[in-house]
């Protein structure tokens, strides 16, 4: 890169659309890696015990009752509450980032039914 005194005006704005180009890139790289730690503090974790299993729960109601649950925690409420649920479906209404409920339903906690593209809960022990 020569320098920005000796520049020329054009040489300066391919620099700068450069550099914007490159801060964007950092940018969506960044929001990737958010995602992947939040799938990645969902699996370690796990789920636990403090559901409301079987209670119709609404987007406003999940997300109360989402606090201090993980996203596999949150997801596997949704699912058991409106399953048996297509993927596409389980992104669009369950609150969770797209890519989390992705990689989250490919989990050992979910079975997939191939016949109707649908996903359920693998066992009720799960809470």
């Amino acid at each position: 890169m020569q320098h920005l005194v000796s520049a020329s005006p054009q040489e300066l704005i391919r620099q700068a659309g450069e550099m914007q180009r490159a801060g964007q890139t950092l940018l969506d790289a960044a929001e990737k890696m958010r995602a992947a730690a939040d799938v990645l503090a969902g699996l370690r974790s796990g789920p636990s015990d403090n559901g409301a299993a079987g209670q119709l729960r609404t987007p406003g109601r999940r997300a109360k009752a989402a606090a201090g649950q993980t996203r596999l925690e949150q997801l596997i409420d949704f699912v058991r509450d409106n399953g048996p649920i297509s993927r596409r479906d389980a992104k669009a209404k369950s609150g969770i980032p797209p890519g989390t409920v992705g990689a989250l339903l490919t989990s050992k906690y979910f079975d997939y039914d191939k016949d109707g593209k649908t996903w359920t809960v693998k066992d009720e022990k799960t809470p």
